[in-house]
């Protein structure tokens, strides 16, 4: 594929970022966009990618005008992975959880969100998913302001697991998997080939496919938590959030389940955030831990996360600490 710029003009209010830029990229060829923050390089691969309008000028794709594709046209040519960028603060009555809490969590990385009861982890995952509104600041999906998505875009960009157990009696796993198609059917909810296709693989990823008639009341915690991470699968979206998916499973469980989401983040390209309480899964199967300590949120990369003596002032005077040499936690005097 090649991609060609004609007299492009960029724009940021009334502030120009280019002006009649032209350039032409062949194709099986690797190009690097750098510059200064603020440069414009995000402005510039979303108008190419189709999801902005330039000031002036054109975009070619393949040799034929960008302007002139249709969106199914479009998404088979060109695709876009993003940053998510997270900006806000978060608000419990008056206290305050987050001030001015910044993250950018990249395609293709497992991140777990970490910190104490009642540090706002779950409000952080609910505003991410569009389902509670920040204090203030915002969020980025795929590059786009969450607030300008309509409920059927968004259901399009992220899914949510959340923490509660389901048990549904008489309900096929495959069919609650089916409910991650919702966004995509018509009103009469009828399932296209190409649904149950995507069902079916789901399913199968997440080692579930032998279960696919068996009802989530006959299930174990582990096996139903499987199904909901295939319903959000099936869902088909870049962005997937899970709240506590580890809380009600036993130790094998819990590290099966996060080979089984460090496995998805890198080999099918999701962003993957999940919150936990387990210090060693964070740390040891993560690319990121994002750390909430009231009220700053950091994201380093899990190592690094290590290694910052955060971890330990979460503990304290708990009586236990952090042992970074090993990224476990033992007793304050051992």
């Amino acid at each position: 594929m090649s991609i060609d710029l004609n007299r492009i003009a960029l724009a940021y209010g009334a502030r120009t970022l280019l002006h009649e830029a032209s350039a032409s990229l062949p194709a099986g060829s690797l190009t690097a966009l750098i510059g200064r923050n603020g440069a414009g390089k995000s402005t510039l691969l979303r108008v190419v990618a189709g999801l902005e309008e330039p000031a002036a000028g054109s975009v070619a794709l393949c040799g034929r005008p960008l302007a002139a594709c249709s969106p199914q046209e479009r998404a088979a040519v060109v695709s876009f992975v993003a940053t998510e960028k997270i900006r806000i603060a978060l608000a419990y009555g008056a206290r305050t959880l987050l001030h001015e809490a910044s993250a950018s969590l990249p395609a293709g990385s497992l991140t777990a969100l970490i910190g104490r009861n009642g540090a706002g982890k779950s409000t952080l995952l609910r505003v991410v998913a569009g389902l509670e509104e920040p204090a203030a600041g915002s969020v980025a999906l795929c590059g786009r302001p969450l607030a300008a998505c309509s409920p059927q875009e968004r259901a399009a960009v992220v899914s949510f697991v959340a923490t509660e157990k389901i048990r549904i009696a008489d309900l096929a796993s495959e069919e609650v998997v089916a409910l991650g198609r919702a966004p995509y059917t018509d009103w009469t909810g009828r399932l296209r080939p190409e649904d149950r296709a995507l069902v079916a693989r789901a399913l199968e990823l997440v080692g579930m496919a032998a279960f696919a008639r068996k009802s989530l009341d006959r299930m174990s915690d582990g096996e139903c938590q499987r199904v909901m991470i295939a319903r959000a699968l099936a869902q088909d979206t870049p962005v997937i959030l899970l709240d506590e998916p580890t809380a009600f499973l036993d130790l094998p469980s819990r590290y099966e389940l996060a080979m089984l989401l460090r496995r998805l983040a890198h080999e099918e390209g999701k962003c993957i955030l999940f919150s936990t309480h387990d210090i060693d899964v964070a740390l040891g199967f993560c690319d990121f831990a994002a750390l909430i300590d009231t009220p700053s949120l950091c994201c380093l990369p899990a190592a690094e996360m290590a290694r910052s003596g955060r971890i330990e002032r979460l503990f304290a005077g708990s009586g236990i600490r952090f042992d970074a040499a090993t990224g476990r936690v033992r007793l304050a005097d051992e």
